[in-house]
């Protein structure tokens, strides 16, 4: 009666059992996990200036358009060319989410049981995404060197058969929070020339760098003369609005491949006329807070991944793993113990909640990661009580 797509294990595991427990009992936990901004007492989140666009007339109006409202394309072709990149406004389509965006072009452009490559480590709701879309992902690995990582790119292509259709980049990686350089995407641009793959370059925290390097790749957004490449970001990190719902795909690449997959992109998108009226006709509204929004996030993670990096200069024991960007942070512990039986011992014992680094599917152990999304108090003594249990 029920499909194989969703034969998933439902049963919780031993960590979520306990922290169900401890709430359940009452017990205050420390949650280094949360990374949703929405529950981490931003001054942003104003209800006046956020709500009010969509309290607008014109929200009563609809006249859907596949692509999405021109007004909203044309908020997301300036989002791009104010980092001097310039993109088609036909190329833009908007979705309800990256998650829908990726549903839209495992559809568009991998057949049932056909391949898709994917970083690892990665975020593991890729997973359900892929299943849902009768898509195999097949990892290719990020090495940490010491200092930085880099993809490797032998794996990568040893990964690669007839049935591999797409390459998937996280830029910057989530959680490892590493940018896609320069001279890996020449070599990536060339893997897919030769095996005729689409690049989806997945790009939602390419804004939250620590740092500039003429290295670093800025966007895959504008990449039009090679291959076929697909750039997707949205609200939920841009402006930390993930309760809104709007996202979006750019696709590129050379016009006598990208025409017809526009067309087929189009149709998908109108048989589900997912993004809705408001959300649209607010965007111009919210992105001119787009700056405050940042720099307050930025404020947030800068601070607490300062505050990490100072304690484990007087901890021997945990080694912080370089970050570029994003809002995670990934720290290597002993492993005198697994994953599972160091994250439980900090939840049962300290009462503050992490996740281990086989939930993003890390090669070896032990690694923690923590959000530093987290109230600075809230982070800070949640650290403290992790490395007092080392």
């Amino acid at each position: 009666m029920l499909t194989s797509r969703t034969n998933w294990k439902f049963n919780p595991n031993q960590l979520s059992t306990t922290l169900t427990q401890l709430k359940a009992s009452g017990t205050p936990v420390l949650d280094l996990t949360e990374s949703n901004p929405t529950h981490c007492q931003f001054e942003y989140l104003n209800a006046h200036q956020l709500l009010s666009p969509l309290t607008d007339s014109q929200n009563l109006c609809y006249e859907p358009d596949p692509k999405g409202k021109l007004e909203a394309r044309k908020i997301v072709q300036n989002y791009y060319r104010e980092k001097e990149i310039e993109v088609d406004l036909q190329n833009i389509f908007l979705t309800a989410s990256t998650s829908e965006a990726y549903s839209f072009l495992f559809k568009l452009l991998v057949n049932p049981n056909e391949r898709a490559l994917i970083p690892q480590p990665s975020y593991p709701l890729f997973h359900f995404l892929a299943d849902l879309n009768d898509v195999e992902l097949v990892p290719y690995s990020l090495r940490h060197n010491g200092e930085a990582w880099q993809i490797d790119l032998k794996h990568l292509v040893a990964q690669c058969d007839s049935k591999t259709k797409a390459m998937i980049l996280v830029h910057p990686n989530n959680p490892t929070g590493s940018f896609v350089k320069k001279d890996e995407l020449k070599a990536l641009v060339q893997v897919a020339k030769e095996r005729s793959l689409a690049l989806i370059s997945d790009e939602v925290f390419s804004d939250y760098s620590f740092q500039e390097d003429e290295k670093r790749v800025g966007s895959l957004a504008g990449n039009a003369s090679e291959v076929l490449t697909f750039t997707l970001s949205g609200i939920s990190k841009i402006l930390g609005l993930p309760q809104m719902k709007l996202a979006w795909i750019v696709a590129d690449g050379p016009e006598p491949i990208l025409k017809p997959l526009l067309e087929r992109l189009e149709l998908i998108s109108d048989t589900y006329l997912s993004v809705n009226t408001p959300v649209q006709n607010a965007l111009s509204s919210w992105f001119q807070l787009k700056n405050e929004i940042q720099k307050e996030i930025k404020t947030r993670v800068r601070n607490n991944y300062s505050f990490l990096e100072k304690q484990l200069e007087k901890n021997t024991l945990a080694n912080l793993l370089p970050l570029e960007g994003g809002w995670y942070a990934t720290m290597k512990i002993p492993n005198t113990k697994s994953e599972e039986e160091w994250t439980l011992e900090f939840l049962e014992q300290a009462h503050v909640y992490v996740h281990p680094g086989y939930f993003f599917d890390f090669a070896e152990e032990a690694y923690v990661v923590l959000s530093l999304l987290p109230p600075e108090k809230t982070f800070q003594e949640g650290v403290e009580r992790i490395l007092k249990r080392l």
